[in-house]
């Protein structure tokens, strides 16, 4: 479980649009060890695998209704997925494992959560705040034609739509439904 001396870290988006896309990321360092396998999670559900000893078919990405998957980067430390296409389903606990080769089968694992939202039109800014759990559209306003620029989420937290998704936690205390408001 958790923590170890074969995996880095993860990477995943704290916040994503629906129909949009996610990077996600997960680097490891064996050292002297062999790679057995490297697998991603959605909500315990595996969507990707990678074994690199399955010489025919060493990538095994299963299909889901929820997002599109596609490998953008693989090495000896790391392996980089784009999830497309991304539905509010998509959201939840993302959780990346390594298995080391025999003889230890040493596994490792850590996990983020991410959070797809909906209801974002292009060419619009929307601020949006947390109420009891749920997130409630204050405002879209056009901007300058095709540029979508910052999105207020939930809890004061900044999504740059240009290179979303991408999480900057930016909290600002007592900031309330009319504090969001220009």
């Amino acid at each position: 479980g958790g923590s170890g001396d074969l995996l880095r870290g993860v990477t995943v988006p704290q916040y994503a649009f629906a129909g949009g896309q996610a990077t996600l990321s997960c680097s490891y360092d064996l050292r002297a060890r062999r790679l057995y396998s490297l697998k991603w999670y959605h909500n315990d559900t595996e969507f990707y695998r990678y074994v690199p000893t399955e010489r025919n078919t060493p990538i095994n990405i299963k299909p889901t209704h929820k997002f599109s998957v596609t490998e953008l980067f693989r090495n000896d430390q790391r392996v980089t997925l784009s999830l497309t296409r991304l539905s509010v389903s998509a959201s939840g606990e993302y959780r990346c494992e390594v298995i080391a080769e025999h003889p230890s089968f040493r596994t490792e694992w850590y996990r983020a959560s991410m959070t797809v939202l909906s209801g974002i039109r292009v060419g619009y800014s929307l601020r949006q705040r947390a109420e009891g759990g749920r997130v409630w559209p204050l405002l879209a306003r056009p901007r300058r034609a095709g540029v979508v620029s910052g999105w207020q989420c939930a809890g004061g937290v900044q999504v740059d739509a240009r290179t979303a998704p991408v999480g900057h936690q930016h909290y600002y205390p007592g900031q309330g439904p009319k504090d969001l408001l220009p």
